[in-house]
């Protein structure tokens, strides 16, 4: 039995120790007023303009861009911290209509530079309105005016109080941080940090490149004179040089020579290319995490691992900002108007991939042939409303279901039938080709619910629903073996039969010796 801890282990307990004021930190400069950024570049830094040069990059406003837009076109909605409590279903619907009203979608675009900056802050404008404190606004705020303290508190950075700021009162800002490695690191790391030299390098490169399309882009005059010719006479060369530049033609004293000076055929242009492509990938990485959605690629199979990866960082920033929110304004809304013992309402995005509709139509086409229909539920939560069920499509489905085929396989002695390999409950099938739509539809009946939800997420069913012969059966199950199906009776079970198919056909149904 465990013995309950008396009030001074309770203390001791909930008492912060490893803090980061008062020089206890021995990993950063001892901290006296105002904490600093660990970023090399924004430490002691009153001005963060060092980074907003960064957007100004055209790689990086489209990725960024593209990582807040992918969060923003999302749908949101506010659920009930506790859906059995009336009170806490009250607060969700009094937050959303807030949120509504007010404009979630801009509020979270410009929250999401959390993630570049390394933390955003917002100020929440309070007044009463529908006989509650709501919030009337809230204003994203540009993150360099504020710090933290040595305590952690955030304080406001003004002209009048550079060295401590001042002091902000409580559940007035809502602070989102991103990227950082520990609690400690209250300003978080920002994107801005790793893309510093790739948009540097970039600016630099196409800096470079200019000057020399400039320069090479016409041939260059050249123009020659004699030791000891005069400076006049040098200055009527120069003349004629400049005139040679916008003119059609140009008259030089007798003696003087002109040339053309071309840019030796090389790979200069292409050097200059290759480093703002390079830099553009780096970009892409950083802020992505991939590059093919925004540079060419090289297969539609790459392209859809890429674009995987960009909705889990997509994902990621929108849960970042949903808890942060959750966690303060909404629950500062719920206790100044429901009571601190309500649970509070929670914000989320519906971050998932995009379903394709056409391969779950074809899925579902299969499915219904082996007698499986989608509820009504599912069928608006899948394809959405604006839909009526047909009695004729129903009827249809019924008249599709699949036959029982009771042939028995010849067999050798001491080895198992095909039945067997997936089940008693499996009717034997005839190894013909005629009868391998049936056989794969009892096979596929014999699944659990679980393997023919992973079959149809995998496409199997549809593609199966094409197989005419054993030939077409062996294609499909050879492509989509790309993972271990050594313990998928299904697979197993499917290959065995084109196996004996090929073997009954090849010898003209007589029995193997």
């Amino acid at each position: 039995m465990a013995v309950p801890a008396n009030r001074r282990q309770m203390g001791e307990l909930g008492q912060r120790i490893a803090t980061t004021g008062n020089g206890r930190d021995i990993t950063r400069p001892f901290v006296q007023g105002l904490q600093q950024p660990r970023d090399p570049r924004l430490l002691r830094a009153v001005d963060w303009g060092v980074y907003d040069r960064i957007l100004e990059d055209d790689q990086v406003f489209s990725t960024l861009q593209q990582r807040r837009g992918a969060v923003v076109s999302r749908d949101w909605n506010v659920v009930p911290g506790n859906e059995d409590d009336p009170r806490s279903v009250a607060a969700a619907d009094a937050l959303r209509e807030n949120l509504l009203r007010i404009g979630w979608d801009r509020i979270t675009d410009k929250m999401l530079f959390a993630p570049f900056y390394g933390y955003a802050v917002a100020e929440l404008l309070w007044a009463p309105m529908n006989g509650r404190i709501e919030f009337e606004n809230i204003h994203v705020r540009h993150a360099r005016r504020f710090r933290f303290n040595d305590s952690g508190e955030l304080r406001l950075i003004t002209r009048d109080n550079m060295t401590r700021g001042e002091a902000l009162p409580d559940r007035k800002f809502w602070v989102v941080a991103a990227g950082g490695s520990d609690d400690d690191e209250l300003y978080g790391r920002g994107l801005a940090e790793w893309l510093y030299w790739p948009a540097l390098f970039k600016r630099n490169g196409v800096r470079f490149w200019n000057n020399f399309t400039d320069r090479y882009s016409t041939p260059t005059a050249l123009g020659k004179y004699r030791a000891g010719t005069s400076d006049a006479e040098i200055d009527k060369l120069l003349a004629a040089l400049q005139a040679f530049a916008t003119d059609s033609g140009i008259a030089v004293p007798d003696g003087m020579a002109i040339e053309l000076m071309h840019v030796a055929q090389g790979g200069s242009i292409t050097n200059f290319e290759t480093l703002c492509r390079y830099m553009d990938a780096a970009i892409s990485k950083v802020v992505l995490s991939q590059t093919m959605t925004t540079d060419d690629g090289a297969s539609l199979s790459q392209a859809q691992v890429h674009a995987g990866v960009k909705l889990e960082v997509v994902k990621s920033d929108a849960d970042l900002l949903s808890d942060g929110f959750n966690a303060g304004p909404a629950r500062w809304f719920t206790d100044l108007n429901f009571g601190t013992d309500v649970a509070s309402p929670r914000v989320m995005r519906d971050i998932e991939e995009e379903l394709d509709t056409k391969h779950q139509a074809e899925t579902d086409a299969v499915l219904a042939q082996i007698g499986w229909v989608r509820t009504e539920e599912s069928f608006r939560d899948t394809y959405g409303d604006g839909y009526q069920r047909t009695t004729d499509a129903v009827a249809d489905i019924g008249a599709s279901a699949p036959r029982n085929v009771n042939l028995e396989q010849d067999e050798q002695p001491g080895q198992a039938s095909l039945a067997e390999a997936v089940g008693p409950d499996v009717p034997p099938i005839d190894s013909s080709r005629e009868d391998l739509p049936g056989y794969v539809a009892s096979r596929v009946l014999a699944a659990t619910d679980e393997q023919i939800a992973a079959y149809a997420a995998e496409g199997l069913l549809s593609a199966l629903a094409t197989a005419g012969d054993s030939d077409d059966l062996d294609d499909i199950l050879a492509f989509r073996m790309h993972r271990d199906t050594r313990d998928d009776p299904l697979y197993q079970a499917l290959h065995r039969a084109s196996f004996a198919m090929r073997l009954d056909i090849d010898t003209g149904g007589e029995p193997i010796a």
